[in-house]
């Protein structure tokens, strides 16, 4: 596995913005499709990422940034929106890979490693950006236009990796099949699905792939729900209460959402 052999001392953002094509070399045949291979455009875009800022992030920064050859901004789209390769088996190969790496050190043990489940939202100024609604935002405490994605980080000790995702697609865009059509959701994905089921769904697809952990932590919603805890007794895994669960270094930064949601209420 290229990557660094050990956690010991490591800045890990640090050592990924100073080695990023050692780093990402490992997951080239995913960008590699039938008609073309983007995995410069993989390593331009993740450089992208890192040399703009988080709030004023979009292509044409990205672009400035990058000083890409032709027409780099809509090759960065291109990459993005419509080239076939697959980010489900990309982030499920990154799990894998991370459970390995924390298998490999020398004070692992199985019963320290979990998988962390939040949510996190997305705010939106426009209604075409697939799942858009006026929903709940962490982010600002309050109901926004905006989307939702249900996340899980596999959490060891202070570290921490985001291996796993879902969009949350309200009801008004499933019950929509144009709509549904008009922003390119596979046929197959346009059931409404709560998030809870979203994330049953990855747990369940992350101890398949044989990422391996022993429990599950959550706040609020993914902490308490019934149909969750069902869920992980069927498949032999501990439900962590939030005051239990670790306090690793970016273990979810939908945790630290509801941390200053809480702080501007007080």
């Amino acid at each position: 596995m290229a990557i660094c052999k050990s956690l010991a001392r490591q800045d890990p953002l640090r050592s990924l913005k100073n080695n990023l094509a050692f780093h990402i070399e490992e997951y080239h045949h995913h960008f590699q499709v039938a008609t073309a291979d983007h995995h410069d455009l993989s390593e331009a875009y993740i450089r992208g990422l890192f040399k703009t800022e988080a709030k004023w992030r979009n292509m044409e920064r990205m672009n400035e940034e990058l000083d890409l050859s032709g027409d780099g901004q809509q090759r960065l789209q291109q990459f993005i929106s419509d080239s076939p390769w697959s980010a489900s088996a990309l982030i499920s190969d990154l799990a894998v890979k991370t459970s390995e790496f924390y298998a490999s050190q020398p004070t692992y043990q199985r019963r320290d490693v979990g998988s962390i489940l939040d949510e996190s939202a997305h705010l939106k100024n426009g209604k075409q950006s697939v799942g858009v609604a006026r929903q709940y935002a962490g982010v600002s405490g309050k109901v926004e236009n905006c989307q939702v994605g249900v996340y899980a980080s596999l959490v060891w000790n202070t570290h921490s990796t985001l291996i796993n995702a879902r969009l949350y697609l309200p009801e008004t865009w499933t019950e929509d099949p144009a709509r549904c059509e008009k922003g390119g959701i596979p046929t197959d994905q346009r059931r409404f699905k709560t998030k809870l089921e979203l994330a049953r769904e990855m747990v369940q697809a992350d101890l398949e792939a044989g990422v391996e952990f022993d429990w599950v932590g959550g706040d609020g919603l993914y902490g308490h729900g019934l149909e969750l805890g069902q869920a992980l007794d069927e498949l032999g895994l501990r439900r962590l209460p939030e005051k239990l669960v670790p306090n690793c270094a970016g273990c979810s930064f939908a945790f630290e959402e509801r941390r200053r949601e809480h702080s501007r209420a007080m």
